[in-house]
């Protein structure tokens, strides 16, 4: 149920925004030392996040950071030997409510608000539908049963797509026109650390 109710988010997203939106998940134990910025930051470094992103970008179709080959009459996909990670050290997290979580999102569908820029030739939907988009997305997060915390990262730790060199070692994502967007939202319930990520780009 949930993987159906993100890929509809999602799907709604590219749409809006001409974008390649991607979730990605992680889950963590619990510990006295645990920091989300360090979390994320160790997650980078070893090459985690990357891994998490490009399958994210498989299982959607996009096919972003692979080669496509054709060997005995079977698709396989070549992982580039890139790295979507431009080694930004200082992350920008910022806590948010869950109203504002799910302003930013409905603002993200529609084309309407003044945080994002609006695709010229964006599929946009209507406020009741990206409200409900936004419900049945949030729905999974119950605050009376465990701690959930919502942040805002501003997307400066991934390549842009206009950073690609001819070697392909900048692997971008961002794409600089105001539609680049970062929300985790991270659980916590009994010792274990659930980080839900969601990641858009956008042009036009």
């Amino acid at each position: 149920m949930m993987k159906e109710t993100i890929n509809e988010l999602l799907n709604k997203l590219d749409e809006s925004l001409n974008s390649s939106s991607l979730y990605l998940f992680f889950e963590e134990e619990n510990t006295v030392n645990y920091t989300i910025s360090d979390f994320l930051l160790e997650k980078f470094k070893s090459g985690e996040f990357h891994q998490a992103l490009v399958q994210s970008d498989c299982d959607r179709g996009f096919d972003n950071y692979v080669e496509l080959l054709i060997e005995n009459d079977v698709l396989r996909r070549k992982v580039l030997s890139g790295t979507t990670y431009n080694g930004e050290t200082n992350l920008a997290l910022y806590p948010i409510s869950e109203a504002d979580a799910k302003k930013y999102i409905i603002e993200l569908l529609t084309g309407n608000g003044q945080n994002f820029s609006k695709t010229i030739n964006g599929k946009f939907v209507s406020i009741e539908e990206a409200e409900i988009l936004t419900n049945h997305f949030f729905q999974f997060f119950e605050p009376s049963k465990e701690e959930v915390l919502f942040y805002q990262v501003i997307p400066n730790f991934l390549w842009k797509v206009n950073d690609i060199d001819e070697n392909l070692a900048h692997l971008g994502f961002f794409e600089g026109h105001h539609k680049d967007f970062v929300l985790i939202i991270q659980s916590t319930k009994k010792q274990k650390i659930n980080l839900h990520i969601l990641l858009t780009n956008g042009y036009g």
